[in-house]
């Protein structure tokens, strides 16, 4: 967020006009309207009582306001959650021209545009996921956000037959029997544990669904499906 975006903040959040707070420091309404559009900065014998008047401190309009930008990025995202897929898209691409490399803005893009499978424009933005989701593997250190962009990768790049690097991405994930999923309920004691082991089950058995859904396709999906519902019965009949 740029000082001119923190000063219009700051100033809202109170309920200030302009012409208030150019009021209250003894400078035209122009000057605080350029300041908020960075044509220009607050002078130095003014910034201290600028930050009086805001009720915030000098630091917080001059330097990066990390909690204040994740509430704004936060708010982004609760709105375009809203929204139809189309208008989602949109709102995520003018977020990251505000916010650039914001990882967390990419990926909710990223998981957009892979739901627009069926717009006019996809393949417009499957070059974009592409895009977006290798600058994800390449630079980040949220295992989370990297282990979805490399699954997302490999369904796009199956789309494209770009088969090598499906086989290099995959490489790069953990076995099932390591991922999370497989581990953390070994964290717990007694009931805890069994039904974590329980649900864990049927995660397993929704994947398992979805592949065999694949390899039976056009035949059997209905004794499949029926097949699937036993299963799950089964074992919410043991859950405690």
């Amino acid at each position: 967020m740029t000082i001119g975006e923190k000063i219009k903040y700051f100033r809202t959040q109170k309920g200030m006009t302009q012409e208030k707070l150019a009021s209250e420091l003894f400078v035209s309404y122009q000057a605080v309207s350029k300041w908020e559009r960075n044509e220009t900065l607050p002078d130095i014998t003014v910034l201290s009582k600028l930050a009086k008047t805001l009720e915030v401190s000098c630091d917080a309009i001059l330097t990066d306001n990390i909690a204040l930008k994740q509430r704004e990025i936060e708010k982004i995202i609760d709105k375009a959650t809203k929204e139809k897929i189309e208008n989602r898209i949109q709102i995520y691409e003018k977020a990251i021209e505000k916010f650039p490399n914001n990882e967390q803005i990419i990926m909710e893009l990223i998981v957009s545009y892979s739901m627009a499978n069926n717009c006019d424009n996809w393949n417009g933005y499957r070059k974009s996921i592409i895009a977006y989701a290798e600058y994800i593997v390449a630079n980040t250190k949220n295992a989370q956000y990297r282990y979805k962009a490399i699954q997302i990768l490999c369904y796009i790049y199956r789309e494209t037959e770009n088969f090598d690097r499906i086989k290099t991405l995959a490489e790069e994930m953990p076995t099932i029997e390591q991922c999370k999923e497989a581990l953390i309920y070994h964290s717990m004691q007694g009931v805890e544990y069994k039904n974590g082991m329980f649900d864990y089950v049927i995660k397993l058995t929704d994947t398992l669904e979805t592949i065999l859904s694949v390899i039976l396709y056009p035949k059997s999906t209905e004794k499949l499906e029926s097949l699937m519902c036993e299963i799950r019965a089964l074992t919410k009949d043991y859950k405690i």
